[in-house]
């Protein structure tokens, strides 16, 4: 019924329009205007609707109006071109039209749901919803996005860009959620998209920490002005959905601390005028008060001030309906009946909470509105506070509690055990407790994901909103709690969890607040924060930021010093003066690791804590400890050094039937060119058997030795048009690789996924005749790519080279060939030359030339991919591009009976293992979908070139070998995989020489049976800068790997797969106690009372975030995991030995590895090492700014005793390991030290590896320092 203007479905149609005769011969075709409209629309010309009413899809129409049937004025005729004279004639393309359904059916609300989502939750009332929104115009352009970041321009002009890795903010439905949206989100479930069209906008929102800059800001730079929005479409994409707390029974209930913060919830809303969501939230703390058991309950005063809220909000409500004679009787029974319940609740509040102020506020409010006479005495209020301490839940002042520890040891320097004065609440700092969301694990199990953003006590945020809080440092801990799950509920009930229970391997914790936000990026390979992730989270400033009074002051801060084993006992605060600095904290957020090590025979329960009280080891994987199992009297597990094992990297040493590490020789093809040296295949029987696993576009394969020398030496293969390829050995090869700009590959998975590719280059780089060369081939280089003969092949290699890395290097306009080293040397081809990649070309300049190419300016727009995936027609199926497992995030393509979906998979968990990830823009477009016998085949085709950086880029130069991970579902629905494998696709040109080229021995570390596989080599340092690749240290490269991050991922069991995974589940949260002070600018005569700590971080293994510690020697029968081969008696790398070794009795073995680095004008206040429990002896920092280094910091760890229970945290063999502090105004410190520019820096680690070896150790310096040079001058 698109034309009957009131019906349930209305056509939205889309135009381009032209003005006729404006097209001149020769002339490129003017911009048109485009439009989208409802079809009937009365705000568009009546002329227009007929003639659309008489066109199809596609069409291209001329029409000539009269002037009287253009005569409607809205904003969507402003958008066509301007009606003049009594006719005009235009040209009108009618580009597409869509069905929407009319909400009200009278045009003004109009909805399309394009995906509604997956999962049991919905966005209903009181519900928190995390959703990106934009607004687009009539006209199609982009109005508005929550995406929206601010840049500036080449011009430093402002202007905003749409950040696909903006974390979608989050709103409340029915309380914050602007209005479009909410409508949109009512329809969908997380993961759903939908879009409303309206004709009529409301005003856009404020962001959610209450900045309507952003919005203003948009309208201002996309619409010109802040004039109302009309005809616009609001797309919003739900991204999670957090359901409403239901009360008492739900397992997030936090008991009287909940109801105090939903009270507060409901006043700010108040406040801020939301009358209806503030009456919601203050009936539920009413009704659950009254579900809770007697001890759980909230103060009567939470529940009073609740009910006395309601009936202010009713009676003020009704009041001025009362008083007005003019309004309905509907209208007026209403008030009357808010008023009734008024008055019920303040005789409720007479009754059970005295006569305080709000009662009597109340009673005078209902007596005003109903005209009646009073005489109410003199109300008393109690001077207002930004800090009440009786109305604190969580937030006490620091008399009222003591810290967590009575003596924490602090270093300064070479100096141990200083005489600082550690207690915080002695120099009259305040606290305040956290409590992170509950941890639960079996035991062997890995917990190692972010926990989500949690609130900051209530009346912390309200005292420091628009101030600034100074944390002068913090403890932690890990604690049991009662009730079950409620955390914060009893602290004085807690029970803290010894760390041989369940080991704090490492944690990263923020603090973000109304100017912040905490974002998932990519991580660069090797980024040590990321702890071997493929992403990891940042604190990012919100627009707002910039426009605060003091912008330097931070937004954010990072929490992670003596983070593991370690930490409960080291200390982590700072000497006078000196804080983490946050404006308007409001949010904390923390990513735990923790490895559950408790011997379920011993219990788990708080009633446990003293039940084998001195450590009682639990089944441990047989490559745990190097496999010489466990000694008698440990005091630690093996287990918490993330073993490798049969269900995940086990070396075939200890599992040869597993297939948990496959190591074999890695062959790759080379389209152009030549095999790297060293790199050419030994021998025929490997270079034939090498061929048929590359995924070539070849069913039948013919192998030949030869002594060719037109040929590729070594192993080479050329694809034939019949689906054959010959395999070619030569012995007397001198020839290249050679490759067309069209090339092909097909591989298969063991799950039934096909995947054949189709790359078609032509013409993605435009190369000139011989002869020329850009004006700015030195000027604007990128890099350089230098021949490496004299010969026209040496040429063709460079300049292939150079177009190869152009292609992926964004600021890559092409290449130029220069003969830098002889620069007046043009007159001939020389070995001198190269080719610059350059940014720009400037003006082309001649000379007597080389190759056609000389010149290759990049055509991203031009090639194109065909791709073939075919899989079982019952479910959906798929592959992610250039990945071996998905912690690589890959781009994906997902198939299933409704087509064919991008996706960039496993971008949501600290691990980004195993999560649906995120849906992208289509940029396929599909050729076929079809079933035979049961096998669906989709045939797509797209760009060279990803629409985004989350779409795959297919490098036309490079991409010879591509691996792909595979999966086949459950069903049609896109959900957790029923099975995965691997495949790779090898692109040859057919009749090309394509050469094979042997990249060594590589291992792959997997899942039980070979899946899952994944494959690694580090950026591990070379000496003398460090030590591990020298040592060639087992962490550096999958192959060798035996245990660390890479085999402890989430939920993972560090057990064998065939050792029993117990049921007992261990529950417990980590916990924080923030110190703190006000902070108090500068002013005029004195400085600020504190300066900000920002981080220092190195790591002593630099970029490999880890490092293996072996034992000193081989033991006959026991090689070393890591170093099979290393012979026995001989110590291992890094290690050296005193006394008779390896066997005496006077034996002692140290591992050292060091590190050497510059830093540049600084001067370090906190310093702090993070080593691991079981060896470490110490870890050292030196400068040397004159030539002979000298001692900044030496850290000298202290182990536990064991006396526990009597002392909680002296768990027997775990480590304290005191900070070094410095301040030049404590007596008991060293004086701090200016490093200037380029200082150089050296760290030395030491362990114990006498006779056991440790995986996975860690020698980081989580350091905090200030960049001036002295004390700033005071001005009197």
């Amino acid at each position: 019924d698109w034309l009957n203007w009131k019906g349930r479905t209305k056509c939205v149609v889309h135009l381009a329009v032209h003005i006729a005769g404006s097209f001149i011969k020769g002339r490129s075709e003017p911009t048109p205007a485009y439009v989208s409209f409802i079809l009937g629309d009365p705000d568009m010309h009546e002329g227009v609707n007929v003639a659309v009413k008489s066109m199809t899809k596609g069409e291209v129409a001329n029409f000539t109006f009269a002037s009287q049937r253009l005569s409607a004025t809205s904003s969507l005729t402003k958008l066509l071109p301007k009606v003049q004279g009594d006719s005009c004639s235009w040209r009108v393309e009618f580009q597409k039209f869509v069905t929407w359904e009319d909400l009200d059916r009278n045009g003004e609300r109009l909805q399309k749901i394009q995906e509604e989502g997956y999962g049991a939750d919905v966005a209903e009332d009181l519900s928190e919803v995390f959703v990106h929104w934009k607004v687009v115009g009539p006209d199609n352009q982009l109005i508005h996005s929550s995406r929206y970041t601010v840049k500036m321009g080449s011009g430093q002009d402002m202007k905003q860009v749409e950040d696909e890795d903006k974390v979608a903010p989050s709103y409340i439905m029915g309380e914050t959620t602007w209005s479009p949206v909410a409508t949109i989100c009512r329809s969908l479930r997380q993961g759903g998209v939908g879009e409303l069209r309206l004709r009529q906008v409301p005003e856009l929102p404020k962001d959610p920490n209450g900045d309507d800059v952003s919005a203003k800001l948009s309208l201002m730079l996309n619409r010109g002005s802040t004039e109302k929005l009309t005809h616009c479409t609001i797309r919003a994409e739900l991204e999670r959905v957090v359901p409403a707390l239901t009360g008492p029974d739900d397992p997030r209930w936090q008991g009287a601390g909940t109801l105090v913060e939903e009270r507060f919830r409901g006043e700010q809303l108040l406040e801020q005028g939301y009358e209806a969501a503030a009456l919601a939230r203050l009936r539920r703390v009413v009704e659950w008060s009254q579900r809770v058991s007697e001890d759980q309950a909230s103060t009567l005063r939470d529940v009073a001030a609740a009910k006395a809220s309601i009936g202010w909000t009713l009676a003020s409500r009704a009041a001025p309906i009362l008083d007005s004679g003019s309004v309905s009787s509907e209208v007026l029974k209403s008030a009357r009946k808010d008023l009734a319940e008024a008055e019920e609740l303040c005789d409720w509040l007479e009754q059970n909470a005295g006569q305080n102020a709000g009662t009597k506020l109340l009673r005078a409010k209902i007596l005003v509105a109903n005209d009646d006479d009073f005489d109410l005495e003199p109300v008393a209020l109690a001077p207002s506070s930004p800090f009440n301490a009786a109305d604190c839940f969580r937030c006490v002042l620091s008399c009222m509690a003591p810290r967590c520890i009575d003596r924490y040891r602090v270093a300064s320097g070479a100096r141990q055990d200083v005489g600082f004065n550690d207690d915080y609440a002695s120099k009259g700092h305040e606290y305040f407790d956290v409590w992170a969301p509950e941890i639960a694990t079996h035991y062997g199990e890995v917990f190692w994901t972010d926990q989500g953003n949690q609130p900051l006590p209530t009346e912390i945020v309200k005292r420091f909103k628009g101030k600034v809080l100074a944390i002068t440092g913090y403890e932690m801990d890990q604690v049991m709690v009662e009730p079950v799950g409620q955390p914060g509920l009893h602290p004085d009930k807690d029970v803290s969890v010894p760390i041989n229970w369940a080991y704090n391997h490492h944690y990263m914790a923020f603090m973000t607040g109304a100017h912040s936000e905490i974002r998932r990026v990519a991580a660069a390979p090797g980024d040590p924060m990321a702890h071997g992730a493929s992403s990891k989270l940042i604190a990012v400033d919100r627009p707002s930021a910039a426009s605060r009074e003091d912008p330097s002051i931070p937004t954010s801060q990072f929490f992670s010093e003596g983070n593991g084993g370690e930490s409960r006992k080291s200390f982590h605060g700072y000497p006078e003066g000196y804080a983490q600095l946050i404006e308007s904290p409001d949010t904390w957020h923390i990513t735990p690791m923790q490895i559950d090590t408790r011997n379920r025979d011993c219990g788990v329960t708080p009633a446990s804590i003293t039940n084998c009280t001195k450590f009682t080891p639990g089944p441990e994987p047989k490559q745990a400890r190097y496999g010489l199992g466990v000694p008698k009297d440990t005091n630690y597990s093996g287990i918490l050094e993330c073993p490798c094992n049969s269900r995940y990297g086990g070396d075939p040493m200890f599992y040869p039937e597993a297939q948990t590490k496959i190591v074999s020789h890695k062959y790759t093809i080379v389209g152009t060119g030549a095999c790297a040296a060293g790199e050419l295949v030994e021998n025929a029987s490997d270079c034939f058997a090498a061929a048929t696993t590359l995924g070539l576009n070849a069913s039948r394969f013919i192998n030949k030795s030869v002594a060719d020398p037109a040929l590729p030496p070594g192993c080479s293969v050329t694809v034939e048009g019949n689906q054959s390829a010959v395999v070619y050995f030569n012995t007397a090869g001198r020839g290249n690789c050679s490759a067309s700009s069209k090339r092909s590959g097909e591989g298969s998975s063991k799950v039934g996924v096909k995947i054949a590719i189709e790359v078609d280059a032509t013409n993605t780089f435009q190369r000139s005749p011989a002869g020329e060369f850009c004006e700015n081939n030195r000027k604007g280089k990128i890099q350089a790519f230098p021949m490496r003969g004299s010969t026209l092949a040496a040429a063709e290699a460079a300049r292939d080279q150079c177009t190869q890395f152009c292609w992926d290097e964004a600021s890559c306009w092409g290449c130029s060939v220069d003969c830098e080293q002889e620069p007046y040397a043009y007159g001939a081809l020389i070995s001198a030359c190269q080719w610059n990649a350059i940014t720009s070309c400037g003006k082309v300049m001649k000379w007597s030339g080389s190759i056609r190419g000389d010149i290759s300016q990049k055509q991203p727009q031009n090639g194109g991919v065909r791709i073939t995936l075919s899989g079982p027609a019952g479910a959906w199926f798929g592959a992610g591009f250039n990945a071996s497992a998905m912690a690589d995030s890959p781009y994906t393509l997902v198939a299933n009976d409704a087509g064919v979906t991008e996706r960039k998979i496993g971008t949501c968990g600290s691990e980004a293992e195993h999560c649906p990830g995120d849906l992208l823009s289509p940029s396929l477009k599909v050729l076929s979908n079809s079933v035979v016998q049961g096998v669906r085949t989709v045939v797509v085709s797209r760009g060279l070139a990803g629409l985004t950086k989350n779409h795959y880029s297919f490098n036309p130069q490079g991409d010879e070998t591509i691996h792909f991970i595979t999966a086949v579902g459950q069903s049609q629905t896109f959900a957790y995989h029923r099975a995965h494998g691997p495949a790779q696709v090898a692109l040859t040109s057919e009749g090309s020489n394509s050469c094979i080229c042997d990249k060594g021995i590589t291992g792959r570390l997997c899942e039980t049976g070979g899946v899952n596989c994944a494959e690694f080599e580090k950026d591990c340092v070379a000496f003398p800068a460090g030590d591990l690749k020298a040592q060639r240290n087992p962490t550096c490269n999958s192959r060798q790997y035996a245990g660390g991050l890479s085999c402890c991922h989430h939920k993972r069991i560090m057990l064998d797969a065939d050792q029993e995974i117990r049921p007992e589940l261990l529950r417990y949260h980590m916990k924080f106690r923030f110190w703190f002070q006000e902070y108090k600018p500068a002013q005029t005569g004195a400085k600020a009372s504190h300066a900000d700590l920002p981080r220092i971080y190195y790591q002593t293994e630099a970029h490999a975030g880890e490092y293996d510690i072996p034992p000193a020697f081989a033991k006959p029968g026991h090689p070393v995991v890591g170093y099979p081969d290393w012979p026995v008696g001989t110590p291992t790398p890094g290690t050296n030995c005193t006394g008779t070794c390896p066997d005496g009795p006077d034996c002692e073995c140290v591992h050292t590895i060091t590190y050497h680095w510059t830093v540049s004008n600084i001067r370090l206040i906190y310093a702090g090492g993070h080593c691991h429990a079981p060896s470490c002896i110490s870890i050292e920092l030196y400068h040397n700014l004159t030539g002979t280094p000298e001692l900044l910091c030496r850290q000298l760890p202290y182990y536990g005793q064991g006396n526990f229970p009597k002392d909680k945290w002296d768990e027997a063999g775990y480590v304290t390991l005191p900070p070094c502090l410095w301040s030049d105004e404590d007596p008991n410190l060293d004086r701090s030290v200016w490093l200037p520019a380029n200082t150089p820096l050296f760290s030395i680690k030491k362990n114990n590896n006498t006779h056991l070896g440790h995986f996975g150790e860690m020698a980081s310096w989580q350091m905090r320092g200030v960049n001036f040079p002295a004390d700033p001058p005071t001005f009197v």
